[in-house]
């Protein structure tokens, strides 16, 4: 079946994420992925127990990956924030910080064109 050849192709799908905690616990119990996945080859095991091994591991994933779902969507919700975010407000500058971009914007445009006209 499918699973067996994808199993016998790529010896890192039994390969827990690096560094997690699962991956932690994963090399304590059987070492490292490469050692237990030989191990299971050695031991020449029924395609249907390494299907359902498979499907083992599948779901253990898809329960740390809910974890993971609900510890970000609590981050994101801090206790009294509402769901929607207030507007950002509009930023207004004052008549002189207007003057004074200008000003420096202008005296790019002079300095641009000066070294311009001196190549020509």
């Amino acid at each position: 079946m499918g699973g067996d050849r994808f199993l016998a192709q790529d010896p890192g799908c039994l390969e827990p994420p690096h560094g997690t905690a699962v991956d932690r616990v994963f090399r304590m119990n059987f070492g490292s992925p490469k050692a237990l996945y030989d191990r299971l080859l050695r031991m020449n095991l029924d395609p249907s127990f390494l299907r359902a091994a498979l499907v083992g591991y599948q779901n253990q994933l898809s329960e740390v990956e809910q974890a993971m779902a609900d510890i970000r969507r609590r981050l994101k919700m801090t206790p009294g924030s509402d769901s929607k975010a207030a507007p950002a407000r509009k930023r207004t500058m004052s008549a002189a910080a207007r003057r004074r971009i200008a000003a420096a914007q202008r005296k790019r445009w002079a300095a641009y064109k000066k070294s311009k006209a001196a190549r020509k």
